[in-house]
């Protein structure tokens, strides 16, 4: 491997570590979460431990160890919410059942207890670092889902002027521009105004005595 490949991960457990994860264990107490507990806090990890569940997690919250136990029944977890922090799930089973639960919550890493020291830091490090790449990526993707979304506005908008005033696709955009600029808002913004009154309209012209 590269130096420059070596730095690039020490830079990156550095990075983590040096923010001392805010983390959450939700263990019952018959699951002794105290020595994974301890273990967390030398790694030097901001950590706590609750039980029951609760009802919300903060948003300070960076990562959850999660105690988890064969069910016959998929069990809720209110507290679970789409964006939160990654989840560690630690149990003393190792079931496919319990893999598909796991899964089904979006676990990002499993551990069997009783758990040791070592890898520790790499489960905690690699979940994390993880998580971020996959938040970033979702909003690059939202972005780009925000852009075509906001191009298809703005050709729609450009339709129904082009028929509407019997004008060129350039004297349209042009028209578009000057109004953006005068009301000091985005261009995207004209164009979602143009669409929506003309839908307006048309919901109206629909339901109108002449319609029926």
């Amino acid at each position: 491997m590269s130096n420059h490949y070596k730095n690039v991960s020490h830079d990156i457990s550095r990075a983590i570590l040096a923010k001392k994860p805010n983390t959450l264990l939700i263990f019952p107490p018959e699951a002794d979460g105290v020595s994974l507990l301890t273990q967390i806090r030398r790694i030097g990890c901001i950590a706590e431990i609750c039980w029951p569940p609760p009802v919300y997690i903060d948003k300070k919250i960076d990562l959850i160890f999660l105690w988890m136990q064969p069910v016959a029944e998929p069990l809720e977890y209110e507290w679970l919410l789409e964006g939160g922090p990654p989840i560690i799930s630690v149990s003393n089973f190792d079931s496919p059942t319990l893999i598909d639960e796991a899964a089904r919550i979006g676990v990002m890493n499993i551990l069997i207890a009783p758990i040791r020291a070592a890898g520790l830091l790499s489960t905690i490090v690699i979940t994390i670092h993880q998580a971020e790449k996959n938040s970033r990526k979702s909003h690059r993707i939202a972005q780009l889902e925000n852009k075509i979304l906001n191009l298809k506005t703005l050709e729609e908008a450009k339709s129904i002027l082009i028929r509407k005033q019997n004008i060129t696709e350039v004297e349209v955009y042009e028209m578009i521009r000057s109004q953006a600029m005068l009301q000091r808002v985005s261009v995207q913004d004209i164009a979602r105004e143009i669409v929506q009154s003309e839908r307006t309209l048309s919901r109206i012209i629909g339901v109108s005595p002449k319609s029926v």
